[in-house]
Formats: C-alpha cells, sequence, structure tokens
C-alpha cells in the first residue's frame, strides 16, 4: 500500500513540474522528458523548488545535468 501511495505522490509531482515547464518554456525536448520523469521522488521535488529561479531553458538543461 506504502508503496503505490509514493509512486501516486511521485507521478502527481511529476506531471506538475512537467506542466509547470510547459508553461514557461513551451514543448520539452522527449530526453528532457524521459530525464524528468526518471528523477526519484525527492529530485523531483528539488527540481520543483529550482524552477521557480530558471531565467531560461538552459537553466533546466544544467539542472538535469547536474542531478541525474
Amino acid at each position: 500500500l506504502q508503496k503505490g501511495v509514493q509512486r501516486g505522490r511521485k507521478l502527481g509531482q511529476t506531471d506538475l513540474v512537467l506542466r509547470q515547464l510547459r508553461r514557461r518554456f513551451g514543448a520539452l525536448s522527449a530526453s528532457q522528458e524521459e530525464a524528468i520523469r526518471n528523477l526519484s521522488l525527492s529530485k523531483t521535488e528539488e527540481l520543483a523548488e529550482s524552477l521557480l529561479e530558471f531565467t531560461s531553458r538552459s537553466g533546466l538543461t544544467r539542472w538535469l545535468r547536474a542531478n541525474r
């Protein structure tokens, strides 16, 4: 049961981060989207906070490279 809750939380957080990034920067590349979907829950939560500071798409690219 706990694994199901964690998985649901991760999916929800990932979907929210992806929507926010798409709204801010437009469509993401397939590799960016895959990298985001493969993040752990804690890294996804870190990205959710960090994306508020990105001023360009390159900020996302740098963050993903540093946090894979």
